[in-house]
């Protein structure tokens, strides 16, 4: 019998427990303990080397995020017997948030991955040289120089720790501690999807992207407007999920590389074989050694050049054809639109737009081959999601019409609301927008000017 242990000790237990202090680690993606031992180790040094922790976080160059107080390009600078001089550079700034001071740290990237940080002892504004403390190793031309190094990531993470975190989890996983009671749950970063952009089909988030959501938050969900936070955490928030999108990204393709070769359950191949287990480890061994690192660079950029490409001049959505001015004629073939078998809108959101159409009572066939255990449409990150009551008039992406339009165009990435683009063109495009804004602001009217109507009980369900 288990003798019982003293209230009093307990509690003091317990406080000293307390006592202890904990540091918030990134949880590991599912699957990596699927790996033999040394492909888990592996895979974890090489995340941490290149990601870091919570609390430790890298600034890895190799992601396209805005880590420190800006960035520029730096060229050397000539001295008076034409030589050199390895304590000057010119700089040319794409990015700046913070000034350059004397006694500020800045580092210069040398290569891929490769940085040596100096001490600022004077800067020019006018002519933008900065003289350094210490001399740089080698000659610099066209190489990037970072302001304040790490600062902006670090920014970032605060606010996120403060404003995000207790939703969308350490990780980004969407996952934090009060998830569980949400519904929709909060957004898992990870895959690098964002369902309300401004973007071309297949093209990440752009910058301007999180900027909005940030400003207006997302209507019918429990993501909140941020409007009142100071622009400069609003910028470096941004950046920190950029790189958690990042990370987690990297994370997954990375990891479906090890699976392949590297599985846990390969090992069972071996059972009554020492020698081929003993070979099997020994060309992992050879592997880490050689190419491993090779290839986790290699997935690594893989999602680096698609946030690179979401922030190009022609990622964004622009329509050719301007928007046609909102008439009855409009909503009327927004309503044919609407019903037509190309588009397909009628079968998610209904008749009338209740988003009570026929697919939300299918079951679906999943990829295991397994058939869903609920009736209805699923999300990318597993999540049964219900079609836009279109009659309410709340739009989580926005309620202006360009918002509507791209959803129509682009479609909703990571849901079952696919890109029309290819299948309507600009102006059916734009009277469909008529007729969704319509129905949202009168249901009733709106199905009148387009030649049709809800039942009494349809409109009450709304």
């Amino acid at each position: 019998m288990a003798r019982a242990v003293a209230p009093l000790t307990v509690l003091a237990l317990l406080a000293a427990a307390g006592c202890a202090k904990v540091e918030p680690q990134f949880q590991a993606r599912e699957g990596v303990e699927n790996l033999i031992d040394p492909a888990e180790e592996r895979f974890v040094s090489l995340m941490d080397e290149s990601f870091g922790s919570p609390s430790e976080l890298v600034a890895w160059e190799t992601m396209p995020v805005h880590f420190h107080g800006g960035s520029a390009d730096a060229m050397a600078v000539e001295g008076p017997d034409g030589e050199v001089d390895l304590t000057k550079l010119e700089l040319d700034f794409q990015y700046q948030s913070a000034p350059v001071l004397e006694g500020q740290k800045l580092t210069v990237t040398l290569g891929p991955n490769v940085g040596v940080t100096r001490t600022v002892a004077a800067f020019d504004e006018e002519s933008s040289v900065v003289t350094l403390a210490e001399p740089l190793p080698a000659e610099v031309d066209g190489e990037v120089v970072a302001v304040a190094p790490g600062m902006n990531l670090k920014r970032g993470q605060k606010v996120y720790a403060q404003h995000c975190l207790h939703c969308h989890g350490i990780s980004g996983d969407g996952n934090g501690p009060t998830a569980d009671s949400m519904t929709p749950r909060p957004r898992d970063y990870r895959n690098g999807e964002f369902k309300f952009t401004s973007t071309q089909t297949g093209r990440r988030a752009s910058r301007e992207d999180f900027l909005r959501i940030l400003d207006h938050g997302v209507p019918g969900t429990y993501m909140p407007s941020f409007k009142l936070m100071p622009e400069a955490d609003k910028k470096a928030v941004t950046e920190y999920v950029r790189w958690l999108a990042m990370r987690g990204e990297t994370e997954k393709s990375f990891l479906t590389i090890l699976e392949t070769d590297w599985s846990a359950e390969y090992l069972a191949d071996f059972e009554g074989d020492p020698e081929g287990l003993e070979e099997f480890y020994a060309d992992f061994a050879d592997y880490a050694a050689e190419d491993i690192a090779w290839d986790f660079a290699d997935e690594a950029q893989l999602p680096a050049d698609k946030w690179v490409a979401a922030d190009l001049d022609n990622a964004a959505l622009v329509p050719e054809t301007p928007r046609t001015p909102m008439s009855e004629a409009s909503v009327a073939r927004g309503r044919q639109v609407y019903l037509a078998e190309k588009s397909k809108c009628a079968s998610c959101h209904g008749d009338a737009g209740l988003g009570n159409g026929p697919s939300t009572m299918d079951f679906l066939n999943l990829a295991d081959g397994s058939v869903s255990p609920v009736r209805g449409l699923y999300d990318s990150w597993g999540n049964v999601i219900q079609p836009r009551n279109l009659t309410k008039g709340q739009f989580r992406g926005g309620r202006r019409p360009i918002d509507i339009y791209r959803r129509i165009h682009a479609g909703i990435k990571g849901t079952p609301m696919s890109a029309f683009g290819t299948v309507l063109s600009e102006e059916e495009i734009w009277d469909l927008v008529n007729y969704v804004i319509a129905i949202g602001e009168d249901p009733q009217a709106g199905m009148a000017a387009a030649g049709g109507g809800a039942s009494a009980d349809e409109v009450a369900m709304r």
